[in-house]
């Protein structure tokens, strides 16, 4: 590209570290390399709060072979930018002082507010109109509403891959247990924040999280980010993926031809992130897509109903209904669903399970539970 800027730009989450360097023009640009190294920059932090010198040696090598690449590709300009797990780090100014040696320029630890924005401008460059996106990283994860270049709303969850697998899944695979309290977990972050979140056409994802899911909703038989880019992806689709995912142990994992080895530890929390219920980031894209909607505006997930009527709860009356023929004998919810099935007059003609939601009941009937029926969403709907 003649007359072009020759930059440079390192990306430093909490799992992976990223280097972009492209040729810049005006609005125009074109890429001449990517690349990905895992180095969970992240170990630890969510429980004690510093970075691990390990992590740091990783970080910091791996830095070096960038700044060098870059070195001998031309780029005029570097910018290095970290972002959740140095956001937390009591000890960051050992990874701003490493970065400063290696490379010679400061760091950059950008806010969540920041954050969200450039994974929106990223996101919808080539997009027109409303869109929400959603980068689901390993210590955080951002979503942000906008149209056009221009950010309408944001929120950064201190919510990812890697913090929430130290937090909550340490088995291999993930218990019932875990997941629940997970589950739970997850609806009290999110569902304050996304109950509110008015209707768009287009939800976009991005990171590894994501297209790692959406690879193995496509059942690819290696990674190819040319499929992945664009691709459209049923809500159906996305859910199954994600639960296959938390359902597999970490070796199972590695064993798919498209998974990067130092994410598989980490997918099935990332996946719980993008699945997290009726108030999830699916249940969202699925709203926005006019599908069918899960039945509960809280908690629950037993099974689908369309159209779903917060205003006059007609879904718990068709909850009622479905107990009192004897068809809907157990769902998971919290205390709104206990409350609603009540004032539809069903509350004690089911067993009701902690606070899991969404398909991962599917997945708990699988665990042989006391009580549980083997009733599937299509079988109840």
């Amino acid at each position: 590209m003649p007359d072009a800027l020759r930059v440079a730009a390192m990306d430093c989450g909490t799992n992976s570290l990223r280097l972009l360097v492209t040729d810049v023009r005006g609005d125009q640009k074109r890429d001449v390399v990517r690349e990905m190294r895992v180095v969970r920059l992240g170990q630890g932090v969510d429980e004690t709060g510093r970075f691990h010198p390990d992590a740091l040696e990783r970080t910091l090598a791996v830095t070096r072979e960038f700044g060098e690449l870059a070195t001998v590709l031309g780029a005029e300009r570097v910018r290095f930018c970290a972002t959740s797990a140095a956001r937390d780090a009591s000890n960051a100014d050992e990874l701003s002082d490493g970065v400063r040696s290696v490379l010679g320029i400061d760091l950059e630890v950008l806010s969540g507010e920041e954050e969200a924005r450039a994974s929106f401008l990223g996101a919808t460059r080539s997009l027109a109109g409303p869109a929400l996106v959603v980068d689901i990283g390993g210590g955080s994860t951002e979503l942000v509403v906008g149209a056009d270049g221009d950010v309408g709303w944001s929120h950064s969850f201190d919510v990812g891959s890697v913090r929430l697998t130290e937090r909550f899944l340490r088995s291999d695979p993930a218990s019932i247990d875990e997941v629940t309290a997970l589950e739970s977990y997850l609806d009290d972050v999110l569902t304050p924040r996304l109950s509110g979140l008015d209707p768009v056409s287009n939800l976009v994802g991005v990171a590894g999280t994501i297209t790692t899911v959406a690879a193995h909703a496509l059942e690819l038989p290696s990674y190819d980010s040319s499929q992945i880019h664009g691709a459209r992806i049923s809500v159906d689709d996305v859910r199954t993926a994600c639960l296959s995912l938390l359902r597999m142990s970490v070796a199972d994992r590695r064993a798919l031809p498209f998974m990067h080895p130092g994410r598989a530890d980490v997918i099935g929390a990332g996946a719980m992130i993008l699945d997290a219920g009726p108030e999830s980031v699916a249940h969202i894209l699925q709203a926005f897509g006019k599908a069918k909607t899960l039945i509960w505006n809280g908690p629950l997930g037993a099974f689908e109903i369309a159209p779903f009527d917060t205003a006059t709860n007609a879904a718990a009356a068709r909850a009622a209904e479905l107990t009192r023929a004897g068809q809907l004998t157990s769902v998971a919810g919290g205390g709104d669903t206990v409350a609603a099935l009540n004032g539809a007059g069903a509350a004690e003609s089911f067993t009701y399970i902690s606070t899991a939601g969404g398909a991962f009941l599917e997945w708990m009937e699988g665990k042989d539970l006391p009580g549980v029926a083997a009733l599937s969403a299509r079988e109840a709907a």
